[in-house]
């Protein structure tokens, strides 16, 4: 029976750690107690630890620099890319005056 959608307080919280990270117990068993669903307290505790993690600087609000010389770099690739031939272009060959090891970084610049 799936049991009703309440909110966590700070008293569940504190409990839900607790019972993990110090007495080690199951999710069954911190379920039980916290009276929540079957695994309930397991995601509960992943979202917790989720927001923990540093986040990306590509993220939503991050900066990416990108340095004068990488768009250089960037912008010499394009103007190579620009001068392949069709046939080069139909075999992804790489661009004139890079190898076949510069393609990996060409596909993500």
């Amino acid at each position: 029976m799936k049991k009703p959608r309440r909110p966590w307080s700070s008293d569940d919280l504190a409990t839900l750690v607790r019972m993990r990270e110090v007495e080690r117990c199951r999710w069954s068993d911190i379920d039980r107690t916290l009276n929540r669903s079957d695994g309930g307290a397991c995601g509960k505790y992943a979202s917790l630890r989720r927001e923990e993690l540093p986040r990306h600087p590509a993220e939503a609000g991050g900066r990416v620099e990108v340095s004068t010389a990488q768009e250089i770099d960037r912008s010499a690739r394009k103007q190579a890319a620009m001068r392949r031939d069709l046939t080069g272009e139909v075999f992804g060959d790489p661009p004139p005056g890079y190898s076949a090891l510069d393609k990996r970084s060409e596909a993500t610049s």
